[in-house]
């Protein structure tokens, strides 16, 4: 059963020969309210998939019996979801983190450790019974497997988000783990297409939706983005984010308490003026910004690993440590007197420095 579901990230930079580093600015935004038609008080709600269109939401539901999958539907983008009905009310076993073809005919969850595939005919037939996913390489509980249209790969977390690659017409071998360079990567979702993924990571503090893109399906995911925005109060997780393939509609889960029980789902809409894709942002390479005790670092995309060290204003080394590719490094940092310094980074003759303000 999952708990805490998961799942630091902002600063004025300069640059040093060849590397350019990015400064975001966050834009606002209207709209993040939680689906109170959809949510129990006190029972999981979570890992939402919305429907291109807008109008139909499958997730999961604590139940009496056990998490089920769950489908509500609506006439509109503008009106609220109705009630929710059970996708597979004939199989009595956990159903969590269900995602969907971009035709809705085919169905994947897990169940424990197991990932499980259904299909149907129509969108107005019922799925049918569902086959277990033999997966290679693969051992522990898995959540949110997501599929690319030729359903030969597909991203799925455990303990960390991995990728597999389709060995057989009901078997999947890992390949490698998908790396972020995010501090306390949640589980992702794969857009329709194949070429992002949506999932949690720290900003400042909270847990906010995330993602990365990629040209080609052979490609690596790389260039981490967060969404900005005003509205993620810090007393919560923004978590399990999906969205609509025009970027309009955001979904996802709001934890309160890091507890299964504590999750509920929220949704992000465009206003009509700004669309939700316009509000994606480069992520900061340095987080927090102000920070007390730890920094985190993420190395630039293309370097392989890097030394960075923490300078004060006289040009004096507070802090070093070594950094490898893909991870998001941390540095604690030493009793020292509030004020400006600057994290260098040192890659072969690339040279990159970030301002970062140390608080008391």
């Amino acid at each position: 059963m999952d708990t805490a579901h998961l799942p630091f990230l902002v600063l004025a930079s300069c640059t040093i020969g060849l590397v350019s580093a990015q400064t975001p600015t966050a834009i606002t935004y209207s709209g993040v309210q939680a689906l109170d038609e959809l949510n129990i008080p006190a029972s999981a709600d979570a890992y939402p998939w919305i429907s291109a269109d807008g109008l139909r939401l499958y997730f999961t539901q604590e139940t009496a019996d056990d998490d089920r999958l769950m489908l509500a539907t609506r006439t509109s983008t503008g009106d609220p979801f109705g009630s929710a009905t059970q996708v597979l009310p004939n199989e009595p076993i956990e159903q969590v983190s269900g995602s969907l073809s971009s035709d809705e005919l085919t169905l994947w969850f897990t169940s424990g450790t197991n990932v499980r595939k259904a299909v149907r005919a129509s969108t107005a037939s019922p799925f049918g019974s569902s086959v277990q996913i033999a997966l290679v390489g693969i051992t522990g509980a898995v959540k949110s497997p997501t599929l690319t249209p030729d359903e030969q790969q597909m991203v799925l977390y455990n303990s960390g988000n991995v990728m597999l690659q389709k060995t057989g017409s009901y078997e999947y071998m890992l390949v490698n783990a998908v790396l972020t360079g995010a501090a306390n990567t949640g589980p992702m979702k794969m857009s329709n297409d194949g070429l992002s993924v949506w999932f949690s990571a720290e900003y400042n503090g909270v847990r906010i939706p995330h993602r990365m893109s990629r040209a080609a399906l052979s490609d690596d995911f790389s260039g981490l983005e967060y969404f900005a925005g005003a509205e993620f109060a810090s007393g919560y997780s923004w978590i399990q984010p999906h969205l609509t393939p025009d970027g309009n509609i955001l979904v996802g889960t709001r934890s309160s308490s890091g507890t299964w029980q504590g999750n509920d789902l929220f949704r992000a809409q465009g206003d009509g003026n700004t669309a939700i894709a316009e509000s994606w942002l480069p992520s900061p390479l340095v987080f927090p910004n102000p920070a007390r005790d730890r920094l985190h670092v993420r190395l630039p995309e293309g370097w392989s690993a890097a030394d960075a060290q923490l300078i004060d204003a006289r040009g004096r080394v507070c802090a070093h440590h070594r950094l490898a590719a893909g991870a998001s490094g941390e540095i604690l940092i030493p009793a020292l007197p509030a004020g400006v310094y600057s994290i260098l980074l040192r890659h072969g003759t690339d040279r990159l420095s970030e301002r970062v303000v140390i608080e008391e």
